[in-house]
């Protein structure tokens, strides 16, 4: 959340400052529902750093790599969410794990065709090809599923 509040308010691209928005916003609302599972249990809830952000405009790196950043932090919190997800013993946490992951998947997607089409290669092949298969996988079983 605060690493996309911090990218959108200094990218110069207007559809790359439009992602991170995007994406701040959905992990502001995953973040609320972990924090309401937390509260529910009693459970201390972590305390956020947007008020660490401060109001520069100056972009310390450039759009591309800035999107390269945020992709692949998606895409490693599809990792997590999956993992939870086949750990998890409680049904209303696994469903929302399930929900979450497809919204991360699909706004990493949306990340991903942004650097494509900025020409821009992923550095790090192994997460890209990983993504590469998670949404191959994901569209088959979506629109091919025999059940």
């Amino acid at each position: 959340m605060v690493l996309e509040l911090g990218f959108s308010q200094v990218c110069q691209s207007k559809e790359v400052r439009d992602y991170m928005e995007r994406a701040r916003k959905l992990c502001v609302k995953h973040f609320d529902i972990l924090s309401s599972m937390l509260k529910e249990e009693n459970l201390h809830v972590p305390r956020l750093y947007e008020t660490e952000v401060t109001d520069s405009t100056v972009p310390p790196f450039s759009d591309k790599l800035m999107l390269f950043h945020i992709v692949t932090l998606l895409s490693a919190a599809i990792a997590y969410y999956s993992e939870a997800l086949s750990m998890g013993q409680r049904r209303d946490l696994t469903a929302n794990y399930a929900r979450m992951n497809t919204e991360i998947a699909l706004i990493a997607e949306d990340g991903l065709n942004l650097l494509i089409r900025a020409r821009t290669k992923p550095h790090n092949h192994a997460i890209f090809n990983k993504l590469y298969c998670f949404f191959t996988n994901y569209f088959f079983i979506n629109h091919f599923d025999t059940s």
